[in-house]
């Protein structure tokens, strides 16, 4: 909020009184033209699959149905891909190579993911040893995934080893993938080597492993995530299952499946991810629906990111969406709405923001406006947001409040934050928080250290929307 915070101290007076491809360049000698051009002509000739079982004609229909481009069919026959002969470790280098130095990025994943249909235990290393000599960063993630995936469907035990040894990203989201080629093709292995899994990443790879058995067995995968114990793994377990679900059969039997669910966590997992696909795909079904669940516990997240959405285009639409709400879910939507109005124009409108939060009844709603307003301001103007924290009427959610203003005062300002902390009103419990460190709040769990599940949090969250999300 760049707007001067000196109005916003006139109105904290008031209130406290009141209460988120280009490789490098192709190796090797290219055909010339005029071999280019014929290369159509002899794939009628080619090993099986590619080889016609009928006229020429079909041969024609049969090599555009492959590619329209010769350099591609050029590929296929170069290295016998179809032919039925396994390609050693030598070809997997040199077919690899080629593949990954064709400058256009559509050509270069085409002719790479047909070379892993031919991916071997004997010839997968080749094919991850060229992968890192000629790709980097995001550009290598576009190959990573279609490599540990026909991996995992191979060779999958010397897959997870070998990625396992390694400590980069990379090697981390090639385990998911290599996880879920594994499940999607030998479900029980799968499952019995999670099982057994003692190292890190496990929870990201029991989501790769639910997205597998999804792929050839929904109910197993369904039957699986279910059994999970903790609450937070069934959420995640149910947005893998929705996706898939999205993914195969479009987002009304996504919706159908949601409505079925009676766990609680796994209701909230799935219902925020059809929410989340509708929106990208057609705000205006995402309205509707989300509406139609805007009371319901499970449904918060997606109220508050409707009501920012509909905030930034127009604060009157936010607010109309807000007022028709009831329960939590309202005092997190005002929250949205608030936080969107605070940022319009610079803070140009951060004025009529306070003055309507000041004029709310008091409640929940009006409890989660004020902390929001004090979460942008204890950058500005420590003492100000202090004043609004104070004015938070529910006293839990209050003292939260004025334990993040003061952390941010304390680095701001120590003395100043600490004459300030002596005087506070808060128990010792709650001082020691302000001035505990990042790593003890975290392994307390408590304010500002993040829910130990990973969620947004529930309502009671200072910022009113229930998380304690910190800055934007």
């Amino acid at each position: 909020m760049k707007k001067p915070a000196l109005v916003l101290n006139l109105l904290w007076a008031a209130i406290a009184a009141g209460t988120f491809y280009a490789g490098v360049l192709w190796s090797g000698d290219r055909p010339s033209a005029a071999a280019a051009g014929a290369s159509a002509v002899r794939l009628a000739s080619a090993p099986a699959p590619l080889k016609p079982a009928g006229t020429g004609q079909t041969a024609t229909i049969r090599a555009e149905a492959v590619s329209r481009d010769d350099d591609v069919l050029d590929f296929l026959k170069r290295y016998g891909l179809g032919s039925g002969t396994p390609l050693s470790a030598e070809v997997m280098t040199q077919a690899a190579t080629e593949a990954l130095r064709e400058t256009n990025p559509i050509k270069s994943q085409m002719l790479f993911a047909r070379l892993m249909e031919e991916l071997t235990p004997e010839n997968a290393q080749a094919a991850l040893a060229m992968l890192k000599e000629n790709t980097n960063g995001w550009e290598s993630m576009r190959y990573m995934g279609m490599l540990t995936y026909a991996w995992g469907g191979v060779d999958p035990k010397a897959a997870m080893e070998t990625l396992g040894k390694e400590d980069n990203r990379e090697a981390r989201m090639g385990q998911t993938s290599a996880l879920t080629g594994w499940a999607a093709k030998d479900p029980q292995g799968a499952i019995a080597w999670l099982e057994n899994y003692q190292g890190d990443n496990r929870g990201w790879l029991s989501q790769s492993l639910i997205s597998g058995l999804a792929k050839s067995d929904f109910d197993g995968a369904l039957k699986y995530a279910t059994a999970l114990e903790d609450e937070g793994d069934r959420r995640r377990a149910s947005e893998t299952l929705a996706r898939e679900l999205i993914r195969s059969g479009g987002v009304d039997g996504a919706k159908e499946w949601f409505a079925s669910l009676g766990d609680a966590s796994m209701k909230d997992g799935a219902f925020n991810t059809v929410a989340e696909q509708l929106r990208r795909a057609d705000p205006a079904k995402a309205a509707e629906f989300i509406k139609d669940h805007g009371n319901q516990e499970y449904a918060r997240n997606a109220v508050a990111g409707l009501a920012g959405e509909l905030s930034r285009k127009d604060v009157q639409q936010g607010l109309r969406f807000a007022e028709g709400l009831t329960g939590p879910n309202q005092a997190r939507a005002y929250a949205e709405v608030v936080g969107q109005w605070l940022d319009r124009n610079e803070g140009a409108e951060s004025v009529q923001a306070s003055e309507f939060v000041t004029r709310m009844p008091p409640g929940e709603s009006r409890d989660a406006a004020s902390a929001t307003i004090a979460r942008r301001m204890s950058g500005e103007d420590p003492e100000a947001a202090i004043a609004w924290a104070g004015a938070i009427a529910n006293p839990e959610q209050r003292q939260d409040a004025l334990i993040d203003v003061g952390r941010r005062y304390l680095r701001s300002d120590p003395d100043a934050a600490a004459r300030w902390l002596a005087t506070s009103g808060l128990s010792p419990e709650a001082q020691q928080q302000v001035t505990a460190s990042r790593e003890e709040r975290g392994r307390r769990g408590g304010p500002g250290g993040g829910p130990p599940d990973g969620r947004r949090g529930g309502p009671g969250g200072w910022d009113g929307g229930g998380g304690r999300r910190g800055g934007r």
